[in-house]
Order: structure tokens, then C-alpha cells, then sequence
């Protein structure tokens, strides 16, 4: 009797925990057959301000203001323009005209539409800010993190730490 109560507690853990990372075992034997989808990179409309003037903040993955940062604004074709924050992270670069840009710095870019003086939108924005943190992009492939972020796990992980003093308890009363 023993024997077959850790059984079936066993069969049920394994059930549930095949139910919720059923998908992520599955991935962990590689990619998919299927098409690669790239990420949908969100663009923010900025205006500029007189003189085509674009005006901006680097800052690191905590927010703070870095000085000296090398900043290059280009787009699809060619580099437009490079130019160094200063102190407090501010950095500008004149004579840019309406369009699509990318804004690069060392370790992060940012897309925008630039618009031309009184031709932006009322949602437009008057000045960009540019993140430079590697650090972000090795978090998004750091696997404990993220499968400790999916609820199914953990609901998995609380579903055994459960089970397992149940099961052994109750193997243990149906014994004596």
C-alpha cells in the first residue's frame, strides 16, 4: 500500500510537471523549424528643435548620465553624424533634417522619427534618451532567470515542495 500511494503521487508530479514545461523541454532541443520572427523595434517621434537641431541624454541601464559616451546618428544608407555627451550624459548634433534615424551609442541605439519644426506631432517628444547597458542583453539570455520568471515553474517547483513531504508522510503513517 505503501508503495503504491508514492507511486501515484510520482505519476502526478510527473503529469503536472510535463504539463508545464512540456514547451520549454521541447525548445531546449533547439529552435523551431519555423521562420524566425525579429524583434519589432518601437520607433518615438522626436521634433527638432531650431536649425535641425537634435538634443539627447546617454544614460546607463540605471538611469544615471554617462560623460564622454561616443554617439553616431545615422540611417538606413549612411552615418550622418558623430559627436561625445558631455558631463552629464547631454549630447547635441545640428543641421539634421525630417526622417528616420538611429541613434547608436557603445552598448545600445534607439530609433526615431525626426520631424522638422512645427510638422511633429502633438505626441512628438523634444529631446531623446539612449541606454547603453550590455547588461540588459545579457539578462534576456540568462536561462535560470527565465524560467524562474514563468509562473508555471514556479508553480511547479511549490507543486513538489508540497507533494514530496505529503507523499513521505503519508508512506510513513500508512506504514506503522
Amino acid at each position: 500500500m505503501n508503495c503504491v500511494k508514492c507511486f501515484r503521487v510520482a505519476v502526478w508530479v510527473v503529469t503536472v510537471m510535463s504539463l508545464m514545461l512540456g514547451n520549454h523541454i521541447a525548445l531546449a532541443a533547439g529552435p523551431p523549424k519555423t521562420a524566425t520572427v525579429q524583434p519589432v523595434t518601437q520607433v518615438a517621434d522626436v521634433e527638432l528643435g531650431e536649425g535641425g537641431s537634435l538634443s539627447g541624454i546617454v544614460v546607463d541601464g540605471r538611469g544615471l548620465p554617462l560623460a564622454n559616451a561616443t554617439v553616431a546618428i545615422g540611417n538606413d544608407r549612411q552615418l550622418i553624424a558623430t559627436t561625445r555627451s558631455d558631463k552629464d550624459g547631454i549630447f547635441r548634433v545640428s543641421a539634421l533634417k525630417g526622417g528616420m534615424y538611429r541613434v547608436h551609442v557603445k552598448d545600445g541605439t534607439g530609433v526615431f522619427r525626426l520631424w522638422t519644426a512645427n510638422t511633429a506631432p502633438p505626441t512628438a517628444h523634444r529631446s531623446v534618451m539612449v541606454v547603453s547597458d550590455k547588461e540588459i542583453f545579457a539578462a534576456q539570455s540568462a536561462p535560470l532567470k527565465v524560467w524562474l520568471a514563468d509562473p508555471f515553474v514556479m508553480a511547479g517547483i511549490v507543486a513538489i515542495a508540497v507533494a514530496v513531504p505529503v507523499a513521505v508522510a503519508a508512506g510513513r503513517d500508512s506504514g506503522s
